[in-house]
C-alpha cells in the first residue's frame, strides 16, 4: 500500500511549533537532515487533515527483499482540531487576535501557516 500525501503539508512538532512543508521534495529533506530530532509524538497533517507520526515516515531502508514494513498509521484531524492547532501556534508568533483565526477547509489553515512563517 503506497502512502499517498496531499501537499502543502506540516510538521507539527511537540511544543507546538508548525514546519510547513510545501511538497514531497522538501518533506524528504526534512526526513533527510531533522527527521532525527523528532520526538515521538511530532506529527505531520497534509492539505486533507491525515494525520501520520513523523517516526512512521522516516525507515531505515529495507535490508532484505523478504523484508516488509507495516504501512504507516493514519489518523484523522478534524478541522476544528487544525483550528486549534493553528490558533496555538499563531499565538505562540505573538499574533493578536487569535481567537478571531477561522477556516473553512485544510487548504486555507496551510496558507495562514505559510503566512506566519
Amino acid at each position: 500500500m503506497t502512502l499517498k500525501l496531499y501537499w502543502p503539508a506540516i510538521i507539527q512538532q511537540n511544543d507546538g511549533h508548525l514546519l510547513f512543508i510545501a511538497d514531497n521534495d522538501h518533506l524528504q529533506d526534512y526526513l533527510t537532515l531533522d527527521a532525527h530530532f523528532a520526538l515521538p509524538e511530532d506529527k505531520l497533517i497534509d492539505s486533507q487533515g491525515q494525520t501520520i507520526l513523523v517516526s512512521q515516515l522516516h525507515r531505515p531502508p529495507l535490508t532484505s527483499i523478504s523484508a516488509s514494513i507495516a504501512p504507516p498509521k493514519i489518523n484523522k484531524t478534524s478541522l476544528n482540531e487544525f483550528i486549534a492547532i493553528i490558533r496555538l501556534y499563531a499565538e505562540q508568533q505573538n499574533q493578536c487576535c487569535t481567537s478571531k483565526i477561522t477556516f473553512t477547509n485544510f487548504s486555507q489553515g496551510m496558507q495562514i501557516i505559510q503566512q506566519l512563517d
